[in-house]
């Protein structure tokens, strides 16, 4: 899988198994949306997979991706949370 792949999945996931998140943080006013590991794995393994090996490509592509859910007009920060432990190293590394 490549980021544009990425991109693609993670559009489909936002509109069909996450937009009820993506609307309810809008509409508090939050600034990010919150994405069980889980639930993501569920919706495409692959995508997950591309998660743990590209992490910081994976969540530019989920941020830019969460961004074609229509209540969307301005920038969302993804957080991935519940990821397996050995992966939540690498991510918060990225993070920080």
């Amino acid at each position: 899988m490549d980021k544009g792949e990425a991109l693609t999945v993670f559009e489909e996931f936002f509109v069909e198994a996450y937009e009820d998140e993506v609307v309810r943080a809008v509409k508090e006013g939050s600034d990010s949306v919150v994405v069980e590991f889980e639930e993501l794995d569920n919706f495409d393994p692959e995508v997950t997979e591309f998660l743990r090996r590209r992490p910081e490509e994976a969540l530019e592509a989920a941020e830019s991706a969460v961004m074609i859910v229509d209540v969307v007009d301005e920038e969302l920060d993804v957080r991935i949370v519940n990821m397996p432990e050995q992966d939540q190293v690498l991510l918060k590394n990225l993070r920080s």
